[in-house]
């Protein structure tokens, strides 16, 4: 079978000589019997030695034969990672289901076929698989008792999967492209699309280092830059820290300044970027290192006394002092600059020049009732840098009446439920009763309306029930405690005096405070009253006692 091999050039030192002896081990297959030769130089740029093996499918065996002699010739501590296209990747997926020797990372470019999505490989692997199209044939092999039987194979819709990123739920890691073809990350062909190739690409190398422990520094490159740009401009040194073999651009979105390919960067440096104002100053506030990129979060100052075309192109010096945050995110491709994407607030700036007006609303605008424009000058990177420096939401008109509102509320409450209190003490415990039983219907609706979390909520109702009958218990002894303290009071009050007219008072006394009113009773009847007076008592409990019963019956 025909191969062919790039020997990878790590001269730069930008690969981790971790590796014990020559560089690691990259074998690419797809099925033809030649490939797109940017990827091959891609991956060799990256550092591995690439080989090329064409997949044959009249000559699967063979094929199958040497996948297996790929470990052949590694030392100890030495791996191989396999990057494979279309069928190519469907027989490797299919081929490594079990543990193979030395093999560190397998990707998967729209695999005509994938394994049963439960399926699990060896932890010493690590897979990857891009799939693109609608479909994919998904194979399964059924067992029964252990024993391995037919091959059934169906095919499966391809899902957008999760948020933005594609990632689908199967036991091995994949991810979905939407809107693309087979053949999307190969540049000699019509399917080939950029922005899905180069995510693709990004997942991929991680994947790969990953599985050969590779290490790569990045921002050293990126420092470099940096400084021959702003700090100590040098064009050449800044052009030599971009990758020349890639096609390489700078993008300034806001003001779409910069350049595609060394020459045009290189005019663009020259004679549109330095030099700076002696006040430019660059603050780094925060950066993220991926597997192949720098994202800098930087503060840059500066007074406008000269033409600065890069932000302000063609603008006269106005000696207004700016301060802006500025976002870049640089793509590295063998080991040098392959991109760089820069943002920023370009309304903030033009209003710290004095270039725009928040105020200049136009006329239609002003007669539906804007005031201001949404634009903001300095305050902007003030309280990205001191988050506590400027407030929030100045300009969402409703946002303070809002606050004044919600207070209101909150007193309205406070006010409603003082009221409530004092109304509460008057009503009969009937109506206590009416709502807990209404507490307890909205506490089960709750329980249903959560799904899964039905039983915690059910946990969280029965400590409420036991709580409120709790609760209504000591109430209720307390009363019955404090009636008959009373009544022992009263008769021990009247035993010394002898006098019948002044039991029969004390009596009147107790049912009184039973009651709370001072309607004076008849003395010849109020043994029978009190009588009475003391079952309403006890019956005034009962409708609190109910609510026990009614926690029973719901339970």
């Amino acid at each position: 079978m025909a191969t062919i091999q790039l020997i990878a050039n790590n001269a730069h030192g930008w690969l981790s000589g971790d590796f014990p002896h020559g560089p690691p081990r990259l074998y690419v297959t797809a099925e033809s019997e030649e490939f797109d030769e940017r990827t091959l130089q891609a991956w060799q740029s990256e550092g591995f030695e690439v080989t090329y093996i064409p997949y044959i499918s009249t000559r699967s065996k063979h094929y199958h034969e040497t996948l297996r002699t790929l470990s052949h010739g590694l030392g100890v501590g030495e791996s191989y990672a396999i990057v494979a296209y279309g069928d190519a990747a469907a027989v490797c997926l299919d081929a490594h289901r079990k543990p193979t020797a030395k093999l560190c990372a397998l990707i998967a470019y729209y695999p005509t076929s994938i394994p049963d999505t439960r399926t699990r490989y060896a932890s010493t692997v690590r897979v990857l698989v891009h799939l693109a199209g609608d479909t994919v044939d998904v194979n399964r092999n059924q067992e029964v008792l252990g024993i391995q039987g037919k091959r059934k194979t169906m095919t499966k819709r391809i899902e957008p999967g999760k948020g933005v990123g594609g990632r689908l739920n199967l036991s091995y890691p994949a991810y979905s492209y939407m809107g693309v073809y087979p053949g999307f990350a190969e540049h000699d062909l019509n399917e080939y699309n950029r922005q899905a190739a180069e995510l693709a690409w990004t997942r991929s190398l991680a994947v790969v280092r990953a599985g050969f422990r590779a290490e790569v520094d990045l921002e050293r490159v990126w420092e470099d830059n940096i400084e021959y740009k702003f700090r100590r401009p040098d064009v050449p040194r800044t052009i030599e820290t971009i990758n020349p073999t890639t096609r390489p651009h700078v993008t300034y979105a806001p003001t779409l300044t910069g350049g595609i390919g060394k020459r045009e960067l290189t005019k663009f440096y020259n004679s549109f970027f330095a030099p700076h104002p002696p006040s430019l100053r660059l603050r780094l506030l925060s950066r993220t290192v991926g597997v192949d990129r720098v994202v800098d979060e930087l503060l840059v100052s500066f007074a406008h006394t000269q033409y600065m075309d890069w932000i302000l192109p063609d603008i006269p010096p106005t000696n207004k002092k700016v301060e802006i945050v500025l976002v870049s995110i640089v793509c590295m491709r063998a080991g040098r600059l392959y991109h760089e994407h820069t943002y920023w607030d370009q309304a903030s700036v033009l209003v710290q020049v004095g270039l725009l007006d928040p105020a200049a609303v136009p006329k239609k605008l002003k007669q539906q009732g804007v005031k201001t424009l949404p634009v903001v000058g300095k305050e902007q990177a003030r309280r990205i840098v001191d988050v506590d420096s400027v407030p929030n939401n100045e300009l969402i008109p409703d946002w303070d009446e809002q606050d004044e509102l919600d207070i209101e509320d909150d007193e309205t409450e406070l006010e409603t439920g003082a009221e409530t209190g004092l109304e509460d003490d008057e009503h009969s415990g009937e109506d206590e009763d009416e709502d807990e039983e209404e507490y307890d219907e909205s506490e089960e609706d709750n329980g249903e309306l959560d799904g899964e979390d039905t039983d915690v909520t059910s946990q969280e109702e029965e400590t409420t029930k036991v709580d409120a009958k709790a609760d209504v218990k000591r109430e209720a002894e307390k009363a019955d405690a404090d009636t008959k303290s009373d009544v022992k009071k009263a008769k021990a009050e009247m035993e010394p005096e002898g006098d019948e007219g002044t039991k029969k008072g004390v009596k009147n006394n107790v049912k009184g405070k039973s009651k709370a009113t001072d309607v004076e009773q008849d003395p010849e009847t109020s043994e029978h009253k009190g009588g009475e007076e003391e079952g309403n008592m006890n019956a005034t409990s009962k409708p609190t006692f109910s609510i026990e019963t009614d926690y029973e019956d719901d339970d």
